[in-house]
């Protein structure tokens, strides 16, 4: 009898730690907002100061990753926008000399589309309970595809798409990322749990390649802190 107890333990222990242990799926997605970090700021001719504000930025992430016990092993793909707003710009319409000269303010927005692989390590807390914490932290290296700016002066708007030459002028194609996250889990099952949380994206590499002003580099780091919501599914 206490040879078929032990079985039976040996077997209950074996079969919560391939529980515990495996490779599962992640998608997700987040919402939030971006802006960058630049070493310079706006002014214009006459000395009026532009401020600079952020955009509402989208994410979204299929992630593959291996769980052995606590620990949590995860890449994928991701995908990621960023940008930022001018505001205060100076606008004039000095263009056609047959029409009176007029200015006024508007705004600049420009964003960004990354595509990019992460690579995260995780830990889980308390992962006894339906409830657990899970941080998060990483590198995520991205191949940035492509810009789009437009202008808006009252009720005029000016759309533009940079030219693959223009980008590649300005911006650096390819750029690393630190990341980080913590989320709150709630576990359905075994396989299957809902998560969701903050993260944060913040470029580690320089974004901008133009020479900037005598000595001094240009520099341009984009960021996105998000609230992202998904399921991890066992395999």
């Amino acid at each position: 009898m206490k040879a078929l107890l032990f079985i039976a333990a040996m077997a209950w222990a074996s079969s919560t730690v391939n529980a515990q242990n495996g490779f599962y799926l992640s998608p997700s997605v987040g919402v939030g907002a971006t802006n960058v970090k630049q070493n310079y700021t706006y002014n214009d001719p006459t000395g009026n100061s532009i401020t600079r504000s952020s955009l509402i930025n989208y994410n979204a992430k299929i992630g593959i990753g291996y769980k052995y016990k606590n620990w949590r092993f995860q890449t994928g793909l991701q995908y990621l926008q960023t940008g930022y707003e001018l505001n205060n710009l100076l606008f004039s319409s000095d263009f056609d000399p047959a029409q009176p000269v007029t200015t006024g303010t508007g705004t600049y927005q420009i964003r960004y589309k990354h595509l990019g692989i992460p690579l995260q390590v995780g830990y889980v807390i308390q992962p006894q309970k339906k409830f657990s914490l899970v941080p998060f932290i990483g590198l995520l290296t991205t191949y940035n595809i492509d810009a789009k700016s437009n202008i808006e002066m009252g009720n005029a708007i000016t759309n533009t798409s940079w030219s693959r030459k223009d980008f590649d002028n300005r911006y650096n194609r390819m750029s690393v990322w630190g990341t980080a996250a913590l989320y709150g889990q709630f576990n359905l099952n075994n396989n299957i749990s809902l998560f969701a949380g903050p993260s944060l994206q913040y470029m580690i590499s320089n974004f901008d390649k133009s020479p900037g002003i005598g000595s001094r580099t240009s520099s341009q780091r984009n960021y996105s802190i998000n609230i992202d919501f998904g399921i991890n599914i066992g395999l």
